[in-house]
């Protein structure tokens, strides 16, 4: 029996669409899907090399409904880029943050965005990485709210230069990955199955094998073989494998006589030591055997092979590691009765109706490869012949369109002094656009002209516009809703009177100016978006504009006053000037044509956030003090001061913090030292999003008595005495 044959292709598997081939030329197409559901969502501690801060302080709750919990979630991940989205506000900004796991983390991109998705680039492939988005309240400056932190992993990058070869039994699988990507483990999967390695299960390997060996494969047996890189459970591409030749192929015998037999095999590029030609016997009393050789392109047999036997021959090459290839084609050969003299008197040769059959097969085959030639040559010839055909055919046709050309040019050289006696007239002659009080024409020309005139009826004054060949003219201040004629004509110079000109017949074309705009509907899906300091406004057009918008306005007020009036052409404006956080503002905007008057307004209500405070605590100071306490006395922020609803007071003293209802304007510090000064401060501040924004701060210096003091009190109703130390 020859070596088994195993050639072909091997490819990788992806989670989304993979295509395995076999190791034959059959191809075979399959799809699989992977979820990603194990994304690590408990917070944890981070880090930043960022600028911005977004460290706060939280309250358990808050009745202000604009805060949202962010949810990370994360889209197919791709070898350099993932892309995350969560779920946010509708007036909140965020800022991504990544690292390689277990790294200092870092911006994923310059500037905050109001976006819930981001993609993030220039990452290296199969590596996992942290990732944190962080809630701003404003696109600059201010506290922010950092989400849980997730570990995502990028798809590792395919294996390269995959290649397969059959030596023997023996079956080897090698490639090459990338340097710098990142891979956890190879997996193998083999139909049919070979050992370990089937369709549903398969062999792994470390991210340092870059072999597979499989052992004791089926001879003539067509395998399928599949490689994936993995990381983290997520799997590459698939990659096409480069196909390693099989052994030698052409296998015949050159020549035959009384002293031996000569085989012809073509020769293959590659590691090649040497090779070995077997003769396999398929009738009792023959010898089989193999010997080896380093001739290349044949080898001869002396005196080997038994007369009148059959034989299957082949052949095989060996390598520098003494693996054996594939097979080549196998040929069935009948050992001629005259090969030995001396071989044919030793042995009694015996001629049996299976042999007699072989030998009119073979000849059947060959007359049936003689007949093939003779067709396929004839073919050929009669392809040569229409190839000859198609290329006189092809002169041919050359020549006539040469023959035209030179008719064309004649006919053109004669016509030239015509063309200038009559020019042709203005083709293409169009309305292209018009106003209540202009038209605009546009016209071509398919001959030669020296220049050209113009004319519009009623009378009016236009404007030539040329660009790339054509030519554009203008009237503009014509009368509303009125019929135009345009006439044109194109000129050349009289060839005999270079003070005149001919003229071509007229190109006439009419329009008619649009009517007047009128009052414009109002504006549609009027849209408000409020921060502390601004408010950003869009909109939609009207639903019926009744002509061209050419602006709108848009006022803002409160209940008593105006407080900004803007135009745009656009239909989005964000208004910072004269807006105060916490506050309550009725925003109108309208449209306006190129009729003199504005539209209908739409009107929306809307409140600003609210800010820190721009004022401390009225009134801060110490009203009396003891050895051990200290009292303290404030006002309340001023109202114009407060952006919002002051929920409390801050007092700090001494590397302490207390927190004081909202409610009370007094407070006393016990537990102090005799005779010592204090550095106190106090601060109000108001809650947005679950966050403390602290105002301006009070200072005040207060110091408590020394010494110990004891009273003593007389029972005598008309005196009393109060001793101190």
């Amino acid at each position: 029996m020859a070596p088994a044959q195993v050639v072909g292709k091997v490819l990788m598997l992806f989670f989304t669409l993979s295509t395995t081939t076999a190791l034959t030329t059959k191809t075979t197409t399959s799809t699989a899907f992977s979820t990603l559901s194990d994304l690590n969502t408990t917070p944890a501690d981070f880090s930043t090399t960022s600028t911005e801060s977004y460290t706060s302080t939280t309250i358990e709750s808050t009745s202000d409904p604009s805060y949202l919990d962010v949810a990370l979630a994360i889209d197919i991940p791709l070898e350099t880029e993932l892309t995350i989205s969560w779920a946010g506000n509708a007036t909140g900004y965020y800022m991504a943050q990544h690292a390689v796991t277990g790294q200092t983390l870092i911006n994923s991109f310059t500037n905050r965005t109001n976006k819930t998705t981001a993609t993030i680039t220039n990452l290296t492939p199969g590596q996992s990485y942290d990732i944190l988005v962080i809630t701003f309240a404003t696109e600059t400056g201010g506290a922010g709210t950092p989400g849980p932190l997730a570990t995502l992993t990028t798809r590792p990058s395919q294996p390269i230069a995959l290649k397969a070869q059959a030596f023997g039994s023996d079956i080897i699988l090698t490639w090459n990955y990338t340097n710098g990507h990142v891979v956890e483990k190879f997996a193998l999967r083999c139909f049919p199955s070979i050992g370990e390695c089937g369709n549903t299960s398969s062999m792994s390997a470390d991210n340092s094998t870059r072999q597979f060996t499989l052992p004791n494969s089926v001879f003539e047996t067509e395998y399928t073989f599949t490689l994936t890189a993995v990381s983290r459970s997520i799997s590459s591409k698939n990659t096409e494998a480069d196909i390693t030749p099989d052994g030698p192929r052409n296998l015949g015998v050159v020549t035959e006589n009384k002293e031996n037999v000569t085989l012809s095999w073509s020769d293959i590029k590659g590691d090649v030591s040497y090779y070995r030609v077997y003769w396999n016997a398929t009738e009792n009393g023959a010898i089989s055997s193999y010997k080896n050789t380093s001739d290349a392109i044949k080898f001869t047999l002396l005196r080997t092979l038994e007369p009148g036997y059959s034989y299957e021959l082949s052949v095989v090459s060996i390598n520098s590691n003494s693996y054996m290839s594939s097979s080549s084609n196998i040929i069935d050969y009948t050992a001629s009765k005259c090969l030995s003299t001396q071989n044919a008197v030793k042995i009694r040769v015996i001629e049996s109706s299976l042999a007699k059959k072989r030998e009119r097969g073979e000849k059947s085959k060959r007359d049936g490869k003689e007949k093939e030639i003779k067709e396929k040559r004839k073919g050929e010839r009669w392809r040569e012949r229409g190839k000859k055909q198609e290329r006189w055919k092809r002169e041919r046709n050359k020549r006539e369109e040469r023959g035209r050309k030179m008719e064309r040019e004649r006919e053109r050289k004669g016509e030239r002094g015509k063309e200038r006696e009559v020019p042709r007239p203005v083709t293409g002659l169009q309305l292209t656009e018009k106003s209540s009080t202009s038209l605009t024409f546009t016209l071509t020309f398919s001959g030669r002209f020296d220049m050209f005139n113009y004319s519009l009826s009623p009378q009016g004054e236009g404007k030539v516009i040329s660009e790339s060949g054509l030519h554009r003219i203008k009237y503009n201040g014509l009368t509303v809703d009125t019929e135009y004629n345009f006439t044109v004509r194109t000129q050349v110079q009289d060839a005999a009177n270079s003070s005149s000109y001919k003229s071509s017949e007229f190109t006439t074309v009419g329009g008619r100016t649009s009517k007047l705009d009128g009052v414009p509907g109002p504006v549609e899906n009027l849209q408000i978006i409020p921060d502390s300091y601004n408010l950003s406004v869009s909109w939609k057009l009207p639903l019926n504009p009744n002509g061209n918008i050419q602006k709108y306005n848009i006022q803002v007020s409160t209940s008593q006053t105006l407080v900004s009036n803007w135009s745009t052409s656009g239909t989005f404006i964000r208004i910072s000037d004269g807006i105060r956080p916490y506050t309550n503002y009725t925003v109108l905007v309208r449209a306006m044509t190129s009729f003199p008057r504005w539209g209908s307004a739409a009107t929306r209500k809307t409140r600003t956030l609210q800010a820190a405070p721009t004022a401390p605590p009225a009134d801060f100071n110490s009203i009396s003090s003891s050895a051990t306490s200290i009292e303290l006395r404030w006002s309340e922020i001023p109202e114009e001061h407060r952006n919002g609803i002051i929920m409390g007071y801050i007092l700090s003293y001494n590397e302490k913090r207390v927190n004081i209802s909202a409610s009370r304007t007094n407070h006393i510090i016990e537990g102090l030292s005799p005779n010592t000064a204090y550095n106190i401060t106090l601060v109000g501040y108001v809650i947005r999003n679950r966050e403390i924004l602290e105002g301006r701060t009070a200072t005040i210096a207060g110091t408590t008595k020394g010494g110990d003091s004891f009273n003593i009190k007389f029972t005598n109703p008309l005196k009393q005495m109060i001793v101190q130390n």
